[in-house]
């Protein structure tokens, strides 16, 4: 298994299924982003909080092995900071999905919030495949993955009810994105001020994720 592909995408957390508002992180100018810590070896991991989220029981869902995962997605919830896991949960809820969209959920603070610290809360259980990566995206698929597919190993349903492979996830010799990665949104609005986000930042004042968050999402 090949561990791990980081993709940096910027989807809303409102809205990630057509990503009106994408600017990939690396293209910003170097200047603007904070130098990274020197990380120490061994790495320490860090406590992860798990909060019992609410769920659409009336929703379809698939499950994964999590062992076909190979990339971790990044996005941004272009929401103000102070947003909380329970309010993405929520609001996935009320577009009728299962539950949070996302893997994990890391609150961000600004700067100038200085009373809050970075958390990682976990949204959808790794071994549920996630709604994150855009609708009908589809990627190239290693053999593995293919097999698990074959072998009747990812299946879709509801809760209470009958588990059935679905042959959309894969087309070819490529599978669905959301089969194969983990999301992981940070809370707050990293993106541009457009007629469609405004909340965005002005475009002479950017914000990036804290150094203190990009350690807490690599951790």
């Amino acid at each position: 298994m090949k561990w791990l592909v980081i993709a940096l995408l910027s989807f809303s957390a409102w809205s990630h299924d057509d990503c009106t508002n994408c600017v990939p992180y690396l293209n910003l100018p170097g200047s603007m982003l904070p130098s990274p810590p020197i990380p120490q070896v061994p790495i320490e991991l860090i406590p992860v909080v798990r909060l019992n989220l609410a769920r659409n029981r009336r929703s379809e869902f698939c499950r994964r092995p999590i062992e076909m995962v190979d990339t971790i997605v990044l996005h941004h919830s272009e929401t103000p900071p102070d947003r909380t896991a329970i309010d993405i949960n929520r609001y996935h809820l009320e577009k009728n999905w299962y539950m949070s969209a996302y893997s994990f959920i890391v609150n961000s603070p600004y700067p100038g919030m200085s009373n809050v610290r970075p958390t990682v809360t976990e949204g959808r259980p790794l071994g549920l495949q996630g709604a994150h990566a855009g609708t009908g995206i589809y990627i190239p698929a290693t053999p593995e993955q293919l097999d698990f597919q074959k072998d009747g190993k990812i299946l879709c349903g509801r809760e209470g009810g009958r588990f059935r492979v679905d042959p959309k996830e894969v087309r070819g010799n490529t599978i669905l994105a959301n089969a194969t990665t983990i999301g992981v949104v940070i809370i707050g609005n990293y993106a541009p001020y457009s007629s469609k986000n405004r909340m965005g930042f002005p475009p002479d004042a950017p914000i990036v994720p804290s150094v203190q968050t990009q350690d807490m999402i690599a951790r």
